[in-house]
C-alpha cells in the first residue's frame, strides 16, 4: 500500500532574469528542497540575490545562506527526534532556530572576510 511518504516530491529551480541575460551577469539566486521520508519533514530554503552590480558576490551569498540554513535545520531536526517536546512552545524552538541560522551565517561570512583580508595582505608583500 502506498503511503503519504511515497506521493511527495521536492523540487526547486531558480532562472536567471531577463535583466542578466543580456548584461552576462550570473543568477545570484540559490535554493534548495527536500522532503526527508525517514524523518517525515520536508523543507525548502530560497535565497533571493541582490541582483545590482554594487554587489557582484551576491551569488556566492546566496549560496552560502542557503547551505547555513540547510545545515541549520538538518541539525535541529535531529535534535527534535531527540527531544521531549512536551515542555516547548513552537515560537521559541522557531526563534532558537532562526538564531542559530543567522549566528552561523554570522560566522561564515567572517571567516570569508577574514580569509580575504589574509590573501589580500599577501598580495601586498
Amino acid at each position: 500500500m502506498n503511503s503519504i511518504k511515497d506521493k511527495i516530491v521536492a523540487f526547486h529551480a531558480c532562472h536567471q532574469g531577463a535583466s542578466h541575460n543580456g548584461t552576462g551577469k550570473v543568477c545570484q539566486d540559490y535554493a534548495f528542497s527536500r522532503f526527508r521520508a525517514k524523518d517525515f519533514y520536508a523543507v525548502a530554503i530560497v535565497s533571493d540575490g541582490h541582483g545590482s552590480s554594487d554587489y557582484f558576490r551576491s551569488d556566492r551569498g546566496s549560496k552560502f545562506a542557503v547551505r547555513t540554513t540547510q545545515e541549520a535545520i538538518n541539525r535541529f531536526m535531529q535534535v527534535m527526534k531527540e527531544t521531549d517536546l512536551s515542555s516547548f512552545r513552537l515560537e521559541e524552538l522557531m526563534r532558537q532556530l532562526e538564531m542559530n541560522i543567522l549566528y552561523n551565517l554570522g560566522k561564515r561570512f567572517a571567516r570569508i572576510i577574514n580569509a580575504i583580508r589574509l590573501r589580500n595582505r599577501r598580495r601586498r608583500r
